[in-house]
């Protein structure tokens, strides 16, 4: 099941797709394969697909566009059962596609006949369309089709670490490189389908803090002194890390992102209250999961389908 579009126009002709093929060479997430473009942002691990078919279909194959527009042979995919980030990163780029060539687009999941053709294509309207759509598809999986709850992470949450991730590469310039800028990843814990946030901390190693539910620790294990240097990982909960980090945290401009730092001059510090203080998990405990394997619909709010 996937969010689909079918791109038109009211010239009588297909798309030329080398054309398409270098407006996205400027974005750095697209990859060309054979008579497909397809994005995928390593940050925040979104992907979709842009797909161009060169012969026109036959008739009562392809999609119906409406009278007096022409198809163009490209298209847009985007799988259902995923956050809703996924169509928070990809659909201004629709837009985008759309505004450098004049398409208008055929949106198949449109709730009704009037607006099946959108002439002018705005990614408010798509983002509207995709939301209700994928969280009834979510709904639809769970209830209709008796398949398992996906793993679920808060609407917040799940918001947070898309716009996090989607900066990482700008917050990395800012810090320089005496700071690292650490992954936020989603997490459970064995068993649960409650989904949070988690980033690892290296002992010593002065990073930025973004705001977690867990921090992984990675420290010097303790050994005797003619061991070779082995790493100890365990869990804390963010809270209990920001009592320990107290003295050692700092505010960190970051606008809506809410960021704190380690700074140089408190890692080793910082270092020397982790080296003595108990885990209270272990990193067995957990699971880290990709950004596909699970959803933010809320499901006390879902929209069931119709």
């Amino acid at each position: 099941m996937s969010f689909d579009l079918f791109f038109c126009w009211q010239r009588q002709e297909r798309i030329d797709f080398a054309d398409v093929c270098g407006w996205a060479r400027d974005f750095q997430s697209f990859e060309q394969k054979n008579n497909q473009l397809w994005y995928r942002d390593k940050d925040t691990g979104v992907y979709f697909s842009i797909d161009f078919e060169g012969a026109p279909a036959l008739e009562g194959e392809g999609p119906e566009i409406p009278s007096g527009y022409f198809d163009t042979g490209l298209s847009f995919n985007l799988n259902f059962n995923r956050p809703s980030f996924f169509g928070h990163e990809s659909l201004p780029i629709v837009e985008a596609l759309c505004k450098r060539f004049g398409l208008s687009a055929f949106d198949p999941q449109a709730p009704d006949s009037k607006q099946l053709l959108l002439r002018e294509v705005s990614a408010v309207q798509l983002l509207q369309s995709w939301l209700i759509n994928n969280r009834n598809a979510i709904v639809t999986m769970i209830e209709h089709a008796g398949l398992e709850t996906p793993p679920e992470m808060s609407p917040e949450q799940s918001m947070y670490r898309w716009k996090y991730s989607k900066n990482k590469k700008n917050l990395q310039s800012q810090c320089g490189d005496g700071i690292f800028v650490p992954t936020l990843s989603p997490i459970r814990r064995m068993g649960s389908k409650k989904v949070q946030l988690a980033f690892a901390l290296t002992e010593r190693v002065p990073c930025l803090v973004p705001d977690s539910d867990w921090v992984l620790v990675v420290r010097k294990k303790k050994q005797h002194f003619w061991s070779p240097a082995t790493s100890d990982i365990g869990v804390l909960s963010a809270a209990r890390f920001r009592e320990l980090a107290a003295e050692n945290l700092q505010p960190f401009e970051s606008g809506e992102l809410f960021l704190q730092v380690i700074k140089p001059e408190n890692a080793l510090a910082l270092s020397k209250v982790i080296q003595k203080c108990e885990f209270e998990l272990p990193r067995q405990e957990f699971e880290v999961l990709s950004p596909d394997e699970f959803v933010d619909i809320g499901r006390s709010k879902a929209v069931r389908p119709n």
